[in-house]
């Protein structure tokens, strides 16, 4: 299944790569310019402006996954009919998801089960634009259902095929946040570039391997 998954993936980067490369152009604008409001924005000392940005980027990131997701199912001929008003209704969805993650994150002890929630919630993107559920929270639940049995073996794949991806992360996040780094103000800048490069660059890639996990399981469900 992992292997199988993968190469679809592969296939669908190689037949569409103006996608591909249009998502990453667009991650990296929406990324790039909310570092750039940010220090606009905490230099003129406004209060929650962080939080307003942080809602915006997600706003902009769900609408750019939506459109990668359903270009995925389309391709396939397994996309439901859709609409823009289904984009508010995904961005509830993620939303509630990611405050959900955060919260046990913040509580270290919880960090395993926000893992857990994060891998069981993963498809409910999936599940929306296919059709299998159409409510904010029932795609959630069917996200759910259709992980339940497989969240291990999900939990190793994404591991396999993202394991450079996390290893990089953890080095930027280690060498921005630890006290005593002796980093310069310039290397500081090229490091905020290199990470927004790198989320750009990956994108799309994250989401095409959930794409190709979830047709996999549905196949082996058929």
């Amino acid at each position: 299944m992992d292997k199988k998954a993968f190469s679809s993936v592969l296939r669908f980067m190689k037949a569409k790569p103006w996608l591909v490369v249009g998502m990453i152009a667009a991650m990296f604008v929406v990324t790039f310019g909310e570092q750039m409001l940010s220090g606009v924005l905490q230099d003129a000392d406004l209060k929650y402006a962080d939080y307003g940005l942080g809602v915006i980027r997600l706003i902009l990131q769900t609408a750019l996954s939506v459109v990668l997701v359903y270009a995925w199912h389309r391709d396939r001929n397994e996309a439901a009919p859709f609409s823009a008003v289904d984009i508010p209704k995904l961005f509830v969805t993620t939303l509630v998801t990611v405050l959900c993650v955060t919260f046990l994150m913040v509580t270290v002890v919880l960090i395993p089960l926000a893992v857990f929630l994060y891998l069981r919630f993963d498809f409910y993107m999936n599940t929306y634009i296919t059709g299998r559920s159409n409510g904010v929270f029932s795609c959630v639940g069917e996200s759910f259902r259709t992980l339940k049995g497989r969240t291990g073996r999900y939990f190793v794949f994404i591991l396999k095929y993202l394991a450079f991806y996390f290893l990089i992360e953890i080095a930027v996040t280690l060498l921005s946040v630890v006290p005593g780094v002796p980093l310069s103000e310039s290397a500081r800048t090229a490091l905020d570039v290199f990470d927004v490069i790198f989320h750009s660059l990956f994108m799309p890639y994250r989401f095409l391997l959930k794409c190709g996990y979830y047709d996999e399981v549905l196949t082996a469900e058929d």
